[in-house]
């Protein structure tokens, strides 16, 4: 028996180049406006909900400039920021987009792939396979950045701050898990293929 030919779906290609250009403006802008507020003027403020302090938040020691901003005193911040303040504060901002477009431009070769071959081909399987590992530690490293990123700016404000760098509710459940599924169905498409080739072997 004769393999199929695949048959091009240029719709496909013209949507995943579009998704991708589109996420990669979203962070390029994200990126060109946190670059733009590095420098002196730019207040940094920094959410607190989740730390402890001794005394309590409602009347924490801060730094000399800090002020505590909110309803709830659940904001610090610093009208005079450090360059370390302000990478800090990057980190905070640009941790999940960046994250979030390497993952749009990897599902868009998943798309790519399946649009050129077919979904039962052992490239499609692989970058579903990458896919699903990025999504898993991925997800998890942005989520440390974050956290950790967070705990460094309080610290340098309210030194007296104490809080977990990634406490449970901060772990990305949904990223861990939906990476593992993907990981599951990138095996399925590898043995799907291996199957219709030993059909194809014995006719």
């Amino acid at each position: 028996m004769s393999r199929g030919r695949v048959v091009a779906v240029p719709g496909m290609r013209v949507l995943t180049s579009a998704v991708t250009l589109g996420s990669g403006l979203v962070v390029a802008g994200l990126l060109a406006g946190q670059i733009a507020s590095l420098g002196p003027g730019n207040e940094v403020c920094v959410d607190v909900t989740g730390f402890s302090f001794s005394p309590p938040v409602s009347s924490p020691p801060v730094e000399a400039g800090v002020r505590v901003a909110g309803a709830t005193a659940t904001r610090l911040c610093d009208g005079t920021p450090s360059f370390g303040q302000q990478l800090a504060l990057a980190g905070i901002r640009l941790s999940w987009p960046l994250f979030g477009f390497a993952a749009v431009a990897l599902f868009a070769a998943v798309l790519r792939g399946i649009s050129q071959h077919g979904a039962f081909v052992a490239v499609v399987a692989k970058r579903l396979f990458v896919l699903g590992v990025f999504l898993v530690i991925g997800s998890l490293a942005a989520a440390l950045v974050q956290s950790g990123a967070t705990a460094l700016l309080t610290s340098s404000m309210a030194p007296e701050a104490a809080s977990a760098w990634l406490r449970l509710d901060e772990v990305p459940w949904f990223g861990l898990l939906t990476g593992l599924g993907v990981i599951a169905v990138a095996r399925i498409l590898r043995l799907g293929k291996t199957m219709r080739e030993d059909l194809e072997g014995t006719v």
